[in-house]
């Protein structure tokens, strides 16, 4: 077989990887549709014709203060924002009761107001939650376990609290489902180093557990209407779901499936995956999905190279990685302690185990060597790591992709 195939990634994908047709068994991670050409018309589209809802803005009666609560990975979110932001402004709502929250860590901050017009965007405040800081958090009510839930006080408090998030397909690592947008994401600090359990993250009915407990805070909270992103390739949106968030949860399953659920042939000596995408899917958690996606393709000791455009310095997690003697002495430090970012750093200590990983990024090559990581530096070298493989398969947009071997059923996490 001659030629080669095409890949790109990225930023905006502003990577193009040649690479040998030889070796290669597969391409996928190609999502089944064509995304959306104007976000901001179609969020305000989704508001008027919600699921089993009436039109937002008939649900909102004046003077009401409207929370959005954005969570982390949702592409295109300014856009996202900006659809919702003007539909409620035509409506019933005044820009000073409108209040943007982010996930902690979100990396538009700055950003989220560039699609709003000038008069706008000087009315609405934007805050980033900040799950240490008590005067942002406000008590709900226990859980059927007795657990305590704080959620951050603006939404509590809100007359209207609108999540808004981003569906990942059945079977992507560190899915926390629908609910997992609200709760934990803007609880408080404990709340997050409980669900931040990395040795009991595969255990069926620990996740289920976490899912019930979001599910509950969701209800506590009365937050019964929902924008949802499914995502599209690099930075595009496929749909966009609004309405009643039972309805949205069942609409959604099925999309996203379709979308990205993507069988291959075999196990390959190497997988190649791409992490596409705006600097918000640019993250370690991104990392680790895409870690746990290849290492579904790839062969025992074989080798997987991860394409993206990450940059941001490790966390405490990965840290433990870097200061360890070898992984079993890494592995034992992530599980004991409860850190933000313990699952990207448990799928690495799990993947190096079987298979060796390569890494182009924006990172400096030292901080990837210390983690156990091969630096790769270009298009070059991922081509010399292909040809010189007996067989490689390339995953794109890994962190949306659900790859299995054809033949077999997608697990449930």
């Amino acid at each position: 077989m001659n030629g080669s195939c095409h890949v790109r990634f990225g930023i905006n994908s502003r990577h193009s990887l040649e690479l040998p047709l030889d070796s290669l068994i597969s391409q996928c991670g190609i999502p089944r549709g064509e995304s959306l050409d104007d976000p901001v018309a179609a969020v305000a589209a989704s508001l008027v014709d919600p699921l089993d809802f009436p039109p937002l803005v008939e649900s909102i009666v004046p003077g009401d203060h409207v929370v959005l609560a954005v969570d982390q990975g949702v592409p295109q979110s300014a856009a996202v924002v900006a659809g919702i932001v003007q539909t409620l402004v035509d409506g019933r709502v005044t820009a000073e009761n409108i209040e943007i929250i982010l996930a902690p860590g979100h990396p538009l901050a700055n950003e989220i107001k560039y699609f709003l017009p000038s008069e706008l965007a000087n009315l609405i405040r934007v805050t980033v939650h900040d799950p240490h800081d008590q005067n942002q958090l406000s008590y709900l009510a226990a859980t059927n376990d007795g657990d305590p839930i704080y959620i951050n006080r603006s939404i509590v408090d809100a007359d209207v609290a609108i999540p808004v998030g981003c569906v990942r397909p059945t079977g992507t690592y560190g899915n926390p489902g629908v609910h997992g947008g609200v709760f934990p994401v803007f609880a408080d600090a404990k709340t997050h180093e409980r669900f931040s359990n990395p040795e009991r993250y595969h255990e069926q009915r620990w996740l289920d557990r976490q899912r019930n407990e979001a599910s509950e805070a969701a209800w506590l909270l009365g937050a019964r209407f929902t924008v949802q992103i499914i995502p599209g390739a690099a930075a595009g949106l496929l749909h966009i779901l609004s309405g009643d968030v039972d309805s949205v949860v069942d609409r959604a399953g099925s999309l996203s499936k379709k979308a990205w659920d993507c069988p291959a042939p075999s196990r390959a000596e190497l997988v190649v995956a791409t992490v596409e995408g705006d600097a918000d899917q640019q993250t370690w958690e991104n990392l680790g999905r895409a870690l746990h996606a290849a290492t579904n393709l790839v062969e025992e000791s074989g080798a997987i190279v991860v394409c993206c455009d990450l940059k941001s310095s490790p966390g405490p997690a990965l840290m433990q990685i870097i200061g360890a003697v070898d992984l079993e002495e890494a592995e034992v430090a992530i599980s004991r302690n409860r850190f933000g970012d313990g699952l990207p750093a448990s799928q690495l200590v799990s993947t190096l185990r079987h298979a060796r990983v390569y890494l182009w990024s924006d990172l400096d090559p030292a901080t990837v060597e210390e983690l156990w990581v091969a630096p790769v530096n270009g298009v070059k070298e991922v081509y010399n790591l292909c040809s010189r493989s007996r067989s490689f398969i390339v995953l794109e947009n890994s962190q949306y992709a659900v790859p299995y071997l054809a033949g077999q059923t997608v697990k449930s996490n």
